[in-house]
């Protein structure tokens, strides 16, 4: 798997060309006779201890970043203040 960093943001956004993170998770879009094809779209916001916030699955990428910029907005809501001035 090979990861993509901007320098301007903590997102990180992930291709996995030998299918072993899309079998993992199962999350392969599968093709009948054809079989696993590509993976489903699929969105998640993973807080920084780890803890799963939201998912979104949909092969039309118009929402997804309407969607997860919602879930890490209202998360830094919830936050105590003196953690929102940090890092996060």
């Amino acid at each position: 798997m090979c990861c993509l960093h901007s320098g301007r943001s903590a997102f990180v956004f992930a291709a996995d060309p030998s299918f072993s993170v899309i079998k993992a998770y199962d999350s392969a879009f599968n093709i009948p006779v054809v079989g696993a094809a590509f993976a489903n779209r699929i969105s998640y916001v993973i807080s920084p201890e780890g803890k799963i916030l939201y998912s979104y699955t949909d092969s039309d990428a118009e929402k997804h970043i309407e969607n997860t910029l919602a879930v890490v907005r209202k998360w830094r809501e919830e936050l105590p203040s003196d953690f929102r001035r940090s890092a996060y």
